[in-house]
């Protein structure tokens, strides 16, 4: 939330620290900072001049467990009085007379969803551009000015945390109703900064305000058009409300519409809240409005409207120094303690250990004695907390899946299998999620057998670049059926290179009877083939139940340091090419490698990825034939074979000149 240093300024007589300063502050004590920004505003001053107003906006990330109070001017306010020690000044409220006799008249039909509705009449108003003093402080937090009665709404809704919502009357038809909408009912919004409002269609499970004539607008989410303030609007129907904060998250949701109304109320706020912001909303609206000739203004606020059920009370809870003390680590004195909560308005007195608070209405976020602690120990000081190393203990017991899982994973690799993870989100399962984050991951996988089959395609198909005849993976997973979730092994190989009298499931023969031996039970599963390769699939969970439970986890070598160099690799796609040439009987193949690798390194450089490797020989008639193999690749681009071609060409003379015969 972007904060003004001007606005803030307006809380308090002393003047604020720097913008930062104050980022300081909020990032040692509350939130974090996101950026600072000088701000350049333009403020009339008499018919011809203009003035130059500048402001510094500071972004700061209100976290939701401080959303229900600090997404606001005034919450944030709060926070710089309590931890910079600068009293706020009191607020004073201006005066009006609720001149109209006129209330308005409200049905509230889902008390659940709204539990409180606060609305007024404001008559005989005229809809104008907006002063300069709201207008520079709603630009400089990147709002677009609109008119006096919306910038009112709005400057109030960023001073306070109350979202407000005004209504041309003369458009309206019958009493206020809040309800359900209909199914297929429908509503165009109000105009948007990027231009005309759109239709929405609403369903039976949002919550609407309306009329008789139909909806109005989309509770805490977005105003409709038809009753839509404009320079023409005479008389207002203002409102404030409290709506349950899962309602209109869901409606904010399915209807794509997410704007500062709706992370207000989806982060709740308190019911207290709207009768204040009312008043404040009410005072605003008639300061901007023109007076009469006898210095009167013309415009005449109404009795409030103010609909609810049993109001929640003022939290109050009873805490004890000694525990703060503990759950922050540092002795902290029964007077310090309570002079911090003070400063944050917790109305905290001391009884011997135990402190008693009165928690304000918006201070949603402390409910048990921990929050409490939170608060004492970010205005002591996190700086000034000693850190103390956590204290050594024996192993009590161990996790038995943990580590039979890790005995299994340490086998396997010493087997020279892979480790590979594939994704629980499949196109396939028994559990749906509501929301997929694709069309082939919108379900809880029930095997690992079919992303193992992907991974093993995928890693087939770059063996060359990975220098493998065999491809061997292994995963150990969770998966998801009507029955249980369990915990599974899958292996998988294939031979890439044949090899005379082995096959794909003899790696795989070879790899359980390992496992067999190191977990010392007989692994009752099935050799499957897939493709050209084969695979297996064990459930882990019913075979540890059948293990004994281990003492330890010494053998598993978890905290053996392992000499392992990372490299960045290539996003683009790999060419393989072969050269077989024929040299004289007795030459060395070492030095035949050489001279290709220094070629290829003059010809193609940083391009050959891996080779020259030699895969095949043989002699015939006096001569020896040797087959080499390089792999092309580059970091910044998708190489085309005329590339590759041409660097080949050039190998080829290369070679022929040292008298070798490519073939």
């Amino acid at each position: 939330m972007k904060v003004s240093h001007n606005w803030l300024q307006c809380y308090f007589d002393k003047p604020l620290p720097t913008a930062e300063k104050l980022a300081e502050l909020f990032t040692f004590g509350a939130f974090e900072v996101e950026g600072i920004e000088k701000v350049l505003g333009n403020a009339a001053a008499g018919d011809a001049d203009v003035a130059k107003v500048t402001d510094t906006v500071i972004d700061v990330k209100v976290l939701p467990d401080r959303a229900h109070y600090a997404l606001c001017h005034r919450g944030v306010a709060s926070e710089i009085s309590a931890l910079a020690g600068i009293a706020r000044k009191p607020l004073t409220k201006p005066p009006f007379l609720e001149a109209s006799a006129r209330k308005v008249e409200v049905k509230n039909l889902e008390p659940k969803l709204c539990t409180r509705y606060v609305a007024r009449y404001v008559e005989n108003v005229i809809v104008g551009k907006t002063p300069d003093w709201p207008r520079l402080w709603l630009e400089a937090i990147g709002q677009r000015s609109i008119n006096t009665v919306v910038d009112a709404t709005n400057t109030v809704m960023f001073d306070m945390g109350q979202p407000l919502h005004a209504f041309d009357v003369d458009k309206v038809q019958g009493p206020i109703t809040i309800r359900l909408a209909k199914v297929g009912e429908k509503m165009t919004t109000l105009d948007s900064s990027a231009g005309a409002g759109k239709e929405i269609e609403l369903t039976s499970e949002m919550l609407v305000i309306a009329d008789d004539a139909g909806v109005l607008a989309v509770a805490g989410v977005k105003g409709g058009s038809r009753a839509a303030v404009t320079s023409e609007t005479k008389n207002l129907i203002l409102e404030a409300a409290c709506f349950d904060p899962v309602s209109v998250r869901k409606t904010s949701t399915k209807i794509g519409i997410r704007n500062e109304s709706s992370k207000r109320f989806e982060n709740e706020i308190t019911p207290h809240l709207a009768p204040d912001a009312m008043y404040w909303l009410t005072a605003l609206i008639l300061e901007q409005s023109p007076k009469a000739a006898d210095g009167k203004i013309a415009a005449k606020a109404g009795p409030v409207t103010d609909i609810h059920g049993e109001l929640p009370e003022k939290v109050k809870m009873e805490v004890s120094a000694k525990d703060i003390s503990t759950m922050l680590g540092v002795q902290i004195s029964v007077s310090t303690v309570v002079n911090l909560l003070n400063r944050l308005e917790l109305a905290a007195t001391a009884k011997g250990d135990i402190i008693t608070l009165t928690i304000p209405h918006d201070r949603l976020d402390l409910r048990i004695p921990a929050d409490i602690a939170e608060e004492v120990g970010r205005l002591y000081g996190y700086d000034k907390i000693p850190y103390t190393a956590p204290a050594k203990h024996s192993l009590v017991s161990s996790n038995k899946t943990f580590y039979y899982c890790e005995k299994i994973k340490n086998a396997l690799i010493a087997a020279g299998f892979s480790e590979v993870y594939s994704y629980a989100l499949t196109a396939k399962g028994d559990f749906e999620i509501t929301k997929p984050l694709a069309a082939d991951k919108g379900k809880l996988r029930t095997n690992l057998a079919d992303g193992m089959t992907k991974s093993l395609e995928m890693n087939v198909r770059n063996a060359d670049l990975l220098g493998l005849e065999t491809v061997a993976l292994f995963e150990v997973g969770t998966v998801f059926s009507v029955a249980a979730e369990t915990t599974s092994l899958c292996l998988a190989a294939q031979m890439v290179k044949k090899v005379k009298g082995k096959k794909s499931e003899d790696v795989l023969r070879v790899a359980i009877a390992e496992l067999e031996k190191t977990l010392g039970v007989a692994l009752q599963t099935k050799i499957s083939p897939v493709g050209t390769g084969a695979l297996a699939e064990v459930d882990l969970t019913s075979l540890i139940a059948t293990l004994s439970a281990p003492t330890s986890y010494a053998d598993l070598g978890l905290t053996r340091a392992i000499d392992t160099k990372y490299k960045p690799f290539s996003a683009y796609p790999f060419i393989t090419r072969d050269i077989a040439l024929f040299v004289p009987a007795g030459t060395d193949e070492a030095a035949v490698r050489d001279t290709i690798a220094d070629s290829l390194n003059k010809i193609a450089g940083d391009l050959v990825v891996k080779g020259p490797d030699c895969f095949d020989r043989f002699e015939k008639e006096g001569k020896l034939s040797l087959a080499y193999r390089m792999i092309f690749q580059s970091y910044e681009k998708t190489l085309s074979d005329e590339e590759v071609n041409a660097h080949m060409t050039a190998l080829h003379d290369s070679v022929k000149a040292n008298g070798w015969t490519v073939r």
